[in-house]
């Protein structure tokens, strides 16, 4: 089982000036229903796509407030499906997570929508956080287990397409610079 806390978020930087643009956050705080709400003023609501039937909302249960807990259901997720909000790099998403899983785990994506082959995430696999891009070939960065059940903030920098830093708990833990090519941003989710 995972749990995901308040702060989902995807923020958008500006290449010419130091100041972030927040482009997606989720807070996760609602009481029920299937629709989360996004408090960046962007209009990026998500919607349930789990096949476990009803979102277990943890109104107690997060770092700050709310939390929703996943199956691990393949299919339990959150998106919203008319993402334009990012059109590249650079970017960076950000998730709290709370796991004993060893599954292979996708926490945080943004790609194409059409196409599950072209994507950039934040994953759990064999317990370790990850960050990842894929446009053919998956190219990934991994750093320690977060599978204790204890709190982990992973967080994916996405600088361009030959750029990604990983960190967990607020220490960079690895990067990746291999080349890959442009994918196409219209889903975000998480799940």
């Amino acid at each position: 089982m995972k749990i995901f806390p308040t702060a989902i978020a995807v923020i958008w930087a500006c290449t010419h000036s130091l100041s972030a643009d927040l482009k997606v956050h989720w807070p996760l705080d609602e009481l029920s229903g299937s629709q989360v709400s996004d408090t960046s003023g962007e209009g990026n609501d998500g919607t349930w796509l789990g096949s476990s039937g009803s979102v277990a909302w943890q109104p107690t249960g997060g770092i700050d407030g709310g939390a929703v807990s996943f199956s691990g259901t393949n299919g339990d997720s959150f998106v919203t499906s008319s993402f334009n909000s990012v059109s590249g790099t650079p970017f960076t998403m950000s998730v709290w997570v709370k796991t004993t899983s060893t599954a292979n785990d996708t926490m945080v994506y943004l790609g194409d929508g059409s196409t599950g082959s072209s994507y950039n995430t934040l994953k759990i696999q064999g317990g370790s956080a990850r960050v990842v891009i894929r446009n053919t070939s998956e190219i990934q960065a991994s750093g320690p287990s977060v599978r204790n059940g204890q709190w982990h903030h992973v967080l994916g920098v996405y600088n361009g397409t030959d750029a990604r830093e990983l960190y967990v708990d607020g220490n960079l833990v690895n990067s990746s610079a291999t080349e890959v090519s442009d994918v196409t941003l219209t889903r975000f989710g998480i799940g």
